[in-house]
């Protein structure tokens, strides 16, 4: 069985050859983490890929060193706590600035205006996932 996970895993893996990076091809979270079903169970590549390559990752975070979401190379993969997790984001400049009410209410009016939800990612510094939570109200309770 753990064979077949294995050649059913890397038919959705491009590897790049300047960065190392091995690019998950497959399903594809809206933060951009590449997602692999096992079983019932869906599951973040980059953790299959640590299991696969380098055993049993328990209840920890699998961080990347690479920064790049989407990659699965076990060479650029790390484990850590969350808080080791979160520490490493801000180290390399890449935590979520935390937002204002006033910030909230301005991207909201970008929203309904025409802006992107990407576009407003990158201008406040979050997720895409956090801008569809904040414009569906999921974060913030409108006024």
């Amino acid at each position: 069985m753990v064979k077949n996970i294995i050649e059913r895993f890397n038919k959705f893996v491009q590897p790049l050859p300047f960065s190392g990076c091995w690019i998950w091809m497959g399903s594809i979270h809206p933060e951009g983490y590449g997602r692999f079903r096992v079983g019932n169970t869906t599951l973040g590549a980059h953790r299959v890929s640590y299991r696969l390559h380098r055993g049993d990752i328990g209840n920890m975070s699998v961080c990347h060193t690479c920064d790049v979401p989407s990659c699965v190379n076990p060479d650029h993969l790390f484990l850590g706590t969350n808080i080791d997790n979160i520490k490493d984001k801000q180290d390399k400049g890449r935590a979520a600035k935390k937002l204002t009410k006033q910030s909230v209410f301005a991207m909201r009016d970008e929203l309904k205006n025409g802006a992107t939800l990407n576009s407003m990612a990158e201008k406040y510094n979050v997720s895409r996932a956090m801008v569809v939570r904040i414009k569906h109200n999921k974060n913030w309770i409108g006024e």
